[in-house]
């Protein structure tokens, strides 16, 4: 395994860029760990020069890309990820692969652990649209609720800040979220979960009891508009079961661009 299969150094992730120079989904989470600004690690199938690389973002997901037909590199990464990723990661796997060669492969690396293909949908925004649809919304903001930048205080009550960037300090220096509040506490937020290479990719989560009532698309109308006079691209993505969300995202003026198919399986600890 050691001969074919090599774990880079932070300082050496940009050589695997090449490699997913070239896909059209899920940019914001790889470029995210690639250019250091969010924690994560790289495996490849050559330590100065790698035609295969496997990256491990901050949220538990598996990225592959480059050659898939190197068959030592292959079954080391299957060990890596049954022996050594699993206790990190958790029991159920996400693998994104980026070529039908890559989502065959997988197919049967793992076709013991039972291994699936789910579907993905990513979004792109349609800028127009999105004026169209949202023209004027700060003016629906409800009484009693105000439209905040997230400052240090709110962001410690944001979950899972520390798992994706590192630190609240990161985020805050690489990331940007906006809060419809209600006194000090946040009811709805659009934050940046991933930021790479000139892309963002938004989350967005509404208190339980204050939900149906349009602050979602508020805080996430904030978002975007920060993104546009930022110049930074646009994903969202969600579940093909994930209703609500395809339906905001259309709201919002996002225009579904791909169907996704990520492998998944679930192998108990």
């Amino acid at each position: 395994m050691a001969d074919s299969l090599h774990e880079l150094a932070p300082d050496c992730f940009h050589l695997v860029r090449p490699l997913y120079a070239g896909i059209t989904d899920h940019r914001p989470i790889v470029f995210s760990t690639i250019e250091e600004l969010a924690p994560g690690r790289v495996w490849v199938d050559h330590p100065t020069h790698p035609s295969a690389a496997l990256v491990l973002g901050s949220g538990g997901d598996l990225f592959l890309s480059g050659a898939s037909d190197n068959a030592a590199y292959n079954q080391a990464i299957r060990g890596l990820i049954l022996s050594d990723l699993i206790p990190l990661i958790g029991e159920h796997v996400l693998a994104y692969s980026f070529s039908p060669e890559w989502k065959t492969t997988l197919d049967e690396l793992f076709r013991e652990q039972g291994v699936m293909r789910v579907g993905r949908c990513v979004f792109a925004l349609d800028q127009a649209r999105f004026q169209q649809q949202q023209a004027g919304w700060r003016a629906r903001i409800p009484t009693g609720f105000r439209l905040q930048q997230v400052d240090r205080q709110l962001a410690g009550q944001i979950s899972g800040i520390e798992q994706l960037w590192g630190s609240v300090d990161n985020f805050l220096s690489n990331g940007f979220a906006y809060a419809i509040t209600q006194g000090e506490r946040i009811i709805s937020r659009a934050c940046t979960v991933f930021r790479g290479d000139n892309w963002v990719e938004i989350g967005i989560e509404t208190d339980e009891a204050h939900r149906r009532r349009g602050l979602a698309t508020l805080a996430a109308c904030a978002f975007i508009e920060h993104c546009l006079k930022a110049g930074l691209q646009f994903e969202w993505g969600c579940w093909d079961v994930n209703a609500p969300s395809r339906q905001l995202a259309a709201k919002l003026g996002f225009v579904k661009q791909a169907d996704v198919q990520v492998h998944y399986f679930h192998c108990p600890r």
